[in-house]
């Protein structure tokens, strides 16, 4: 069994009534999270779950969520957290590709699984943990090497994949979090990002329930709910992405913020823009940030909270995990494709050996983005490697020019695609969401960007939509951008 599962009954021995999870009104100690543990992993094997059976898991941020995960981890089956978000074809397309025998549900989702799998049997999220399903599960050892976790890709390039983590690959990545923060059992996590996503579960989550820490568990981002945490000093750290960061600073409480035993927020899930890390370094809220991939677990490359002034790069090595830069060729190289290795590294897709074999240059996982890593080893992200529009034999990067475009007058959000062009091969679009009773045009773009950027770099069309497709972390799906205006 995954050694995060095994602390949580070594937590209930030793410290039974220390917080191991609050949300809302309730609180789970050490002892209730352990007897709750047991019970879903009774309740699994008395309802047929065997160890390697998939248990498909379409729940929002509750404890019930994190119970079922345990109880998975305990009776060795495999847990598939479904995006909460997805409609009943995408839901259906995942839980037809891994087969799950049983799933678990809230009750506002249960419908959408019901519609997406009929013959799937679904209990209920509000009986998890229920008693009177038999003695303690024991499942005898479980290989490290076992799957544990089933996680999809957010699909930002296509259709999803079941990326594969193992009790081992989730162990460390676990390590790899611990180490990137420093924690303690004293630490207290404001945790708001979804679950189903290895950000939200893997970061600092399974982290703090490993050291003995408290989960402080919000259903969803909300900025008040994050103002009232930190005015009354409950959490020592917390994660969020860049699209909340902005909310925070818009908001009229971030003039009169006080941090208070808050270290910091980490953040990551894409490029962050640097007046966001500034923001929030300036106010006393050092942003550190995670890069990773739902296939690295994802913690690999961490800028901590002391680095935090290192704006731009996004840190170097964290724990066991290591990265490289290399060129077209493979060889080592100042800026190129990051690669990464170590034991926090996914075992593959899921019933997808191509997809698989495609995603290694040997033991390096290939990431598909483009980075530059300096003589001390600290890595900035420049862009994804499909995301690069290759205009005329120039290599044009998303990444720098839509900070630029982004500050251009009637501008509230730009993204950047490279769509074909018979003459240059590709072309740089603009894609802009405007401000409200604003009209931006593309010479008026031009002219803003060309005051720091190299003409060919500069959007040759422009598009206005009222916003983006996004995957449940905010990231901007380009590719269905690139088949709307290609």
């Amino acid at each position: 069994m995954a050694r995060f599962a095994e602390t949580i009954a070594a937590h209930a021995a030793t410290r039974p009534t220390h917080p191991a999870v609050r949300f809302e009104e309730d609180e789970l100690d050490y002892r209730r999270l352990e007897t709750l543990v047991a019970a879903e992993a009774g309740r699994l094997r008395a309802r047929g779950v065997e160890p390697g059976d998939r248990v498909a898991v379409l729940i929002g941020n509750e404890p019930a969520f994190l119970v079922v995960l345990l109880g998975c981890a305990r009776l060795g089956a495999v847990f598939v957290p479904l995006n909460t978000r997805l409609t009943a074809a995408e839901i259906g397309y995942q839980v037809a590709h891994c087969a799950p025998v049983r799933a678990v549900a809230s009750a506002d989702l249960r419908p959408v699984l019901t519609e997406a799998a009929p013959d799937l049997p679904v209990d209920d999220a509000g009986t998890v943990g229920e008693g009177g399903h038999g003695p303690a599960v024991d499942a005898g050892p479980v290989a490290a090497a076992e799957a544990l976790m089933i996680v999809y890709t957010s699909g930002t390039t296509g259709r999803p994949k079941g990326a594969t983590h193992t009790h081992a690959s989730i162990d460390a990545t676990v390590d790899n979090g611990i180490e990137a923060h420093g924690l303690t059992r004293h630490d207290v996590g404001l945790e708001f990002l979804p679950l189903f996503h290895v950000g939200g579960l893997n970061i600092q989550t399974l982290p703090l329930l490993t050291v003995g820490g408290t989960v402080l568990l919000h259903r969803s981002f909300d900025a008040d709910a994050v103002f009232d945490v930190l005015e009354v000093g409950e959490a020592t750290i917390s994660i969020i992405v860049p699209a909340a960061m902005q909310a925070l600073i818009d908001h009229p409480r971030w003039v009169r913020l006080e941090s208070g035993p808050l270290r910091g927020f980490m953040t990551g899930s894409s490029i962050v823009p640097t007046r966001l890390l500034r923001a929030f370094n300036d106010a006393g809220l050092p942003a550190g940030q995670v890069y990773g991939s739902t296939e690295t677990g994802p913690t690999s490359i961490v800028l901590r909270f002391e680095d935090a002034g290192r704006v731009g790069s996004c840190g170097r090595a964290s724990g066991t995990a290591r990265f490289r830069v290399v060129d077209r060729d493979g060889r080592p190289a100042r800026v190129g494709e990051v690669q990464i290795r170590g034991p926090h590294v996914f075992r593959g897709y899921w019933n997808d050996d191509a997809a698989t074999a495609a995603a290694f240059d040997g033991p390096w996982y290939r990431t598909g983005d483009v980075g530059e890593v300096d003589p001390d080893g600290w890595l900035t992200v420049l862009d994804r490697l499909g995301d690069m529009v290759i205009s005329g034999g120039e290599n044009v990067y998303p990444a720098e020019v839509e900070p630029v475009l982004a500050d251009a007058p009637g501008v509230a959000e730009v993204t950047v695609i490279g769509v074909p062009d018979e003459r240059w091969g590709q072309t740089p679009v603009a894609v802009v969401v405007p401000l409200p009773g604003a009209a931006p045009t593309l010479e008026a773009l031009r002219e803003h960007g060309g005051r720091s950027l190299a003409r060919y770099k500069l959007p040759t069309r422009l598009e206005l939509v009222d916003g983006f497709p996004r995957t449940a972390l905010g990231k901007v799906r380009k590719h269905e951008l690139i088949s709307w205006f290609a």
